[in-house]
């Protein structure tokens, strides 16, 4: 359900505090809206994530995304339901 529910994550009452605040981090580093991210988010994030745990985070992010554009650079392209 967690997953299915994903693309509404604000919206959602699934989450935790700390989680949205992982997802919230997420979408700025995937969409880099400014080029950077906003203080607030930092700092709301740092509320549940220790400095090490924050690297920690932004690099898991950061591979995830370098896939997901490999992947696309490839030509893969998940089969449409």
């Amino acid at each position: 359900m967690r997953l299915y529910c994903l693309s509404e994550w604000e919206e959602s009452k699934l989450y935790t505090e700390m989680e949205k605040a992982a997802l919230e981090l997420t979408e700025h580093i995937t969409l880099l809206p400014s080029l950077k991210v906003p203080d607030a988010v930092y700092h709301k994030v740092r509320k549940y994530f220790s400095e090490t745990q924050y690297i920690h985070l932004t690099m898991l992010i950061m591979m995830i995304n370098s896939w997901n554009r490999l992947s696309m650079a490839m030509g893969f392209h998940p089969e449409e339901e």
